[in-house]
């Protein structure tokens, strides 16, 4: 064989195994968006989800407590799909928003219901 027959197959299979790299690629990233697409809550959902649920006047927040079961999942929710400055100032920030006097107190009773 002639050299530039040589070096025309040289680039083929380079060609060829990076192809096949790509879609590898391609393949491991739809995964990876797909698992991240199975956590159904987000920062935004959970901030609205605790709003909703808060049971407050201009004092404070009446329903921070282990029986209120639908906080605990929330709270738990977003425990295992966040890291804990993102469950934090989320949690801040739904506390903040109900214009409660005692916000810091409010803020400790919620955060101890994940310990």
């Amino acid at each position: 064989m002639k050299r530039t027959e040589l070096d025309r197959k040289e680039r083929d299979l380079r060609k060829e195994h990076k192809r096949l790299l790509k879609e590898s690629t391609r393949e491991n990233s739809k995964k990876r968006s797909k698992e991240q697409s199975s956590v159904n809550i987000t920062l935004k959902t959970a901030y609205d989800n605790l709003i909703n649920i808060f049971e407050y006047d201009e004092e404070e927040i009446y329903n921070i407590h282990k029986n209120n079961e639908d906080l605990v999942e929330i709270l738990l929710e977003m425990q295992e799909s966040f890291e804990d400055k993102d469950v934090a100032a989320t949690i801040r920030k739904a506390i903040k928003r109900t214009r409660i006097k005692n916000k810091e107190q409010a803020f400790k009773a919620v955060y101890a219901l994940l310990e």
